[in-house]
């Protein structure tokens, strides 16, 4: 006769020493007690066909004190090798001053640490015109984001801007750009009176 996988001796042990463990505390267990090699599914099954519970809910009761309270978190020995030492300059620093260039093709300049940086266009305004108004953007006449000379920027609102790309007026010749802007001021005045805006 095929012995019994789960024989009496078992059971009633199960049934004694089940509550407060979990499933692969039972198991190991009942493992090491009785030279057995009882699986984790297996024992799962077996306590729910004897409607067995451990009373474990699977949460932190009330007042539970965590194992590892007061630590800033694990690291595994070894692992502080790898660590950044305080001072670290990272390889790909630079220095305060240094120049690059953005995807879109304009200058900036970093200006500070750790990782401070603005566009070199709007630095050389801000130093010879001040503050650039609410509603306007700095642009190049000659249309070269390289060239940030003053003589080359141009302050114009964001609609003269779009009107600038949307018509194609712009020109490498900084005096057709400097015509272009005064024909497309001159059209969004006319965009205003158009919509009735009676401050042109």
């Amino acid at each position: 006769m095929k012995e019994e996988r789960y024989p009496e001796c078992i059971r009633e042990f199960l049934i004694k020493n089940n509550a407060g463990k979990s499933v692969v505390e039972i198991t190991e267990l009942l493992n090491s007690t009785f030279g057995k090699d009882y699986t984790v599914g297996g024992i799962k099954g077996l306590r729910a066909r004897m409607h067995l519970i451990s009373g474990l809910t699977g949460r932190f009761e009330k007042g539970h004190i965590p194992s590892n309270k007061g630590q800033k978190g694990y690291c595994s020995p070894g692992s502080e090798k790898g660590w950044f030492k305080k001072g670290h300059i990272p390889h790909n620093h630079v220095p305060v001053g240094t120049e690059t260039m953005t995807t879109d093709g304009y200058l900036k300049i970093k200006v500070a640490e750790p990782n401070r940086w603005r566009f070199k266009h709007i630095m050389e305004w801000e130093k010879h015109k001040g503050k650039i108004p609410d509603g306007y953007m700095i642009s190049f006449n000659d249309g070269n984001h390289y060239n940030c000379n003053i003589e080359n920027l141009m302050c114009i609102t964001r609609s003269e801007n779009a009107i600038l790309n949307h018509q194609n007026l712009r020109s490498e010749s900084a005096e057709q750009t400097e015509t272009a802007v005064i024909l497309a001021k001159l059209k969004h005045k006319i965009g205003q009176v158009k919509k009735g805006d009676q401050t042109v």
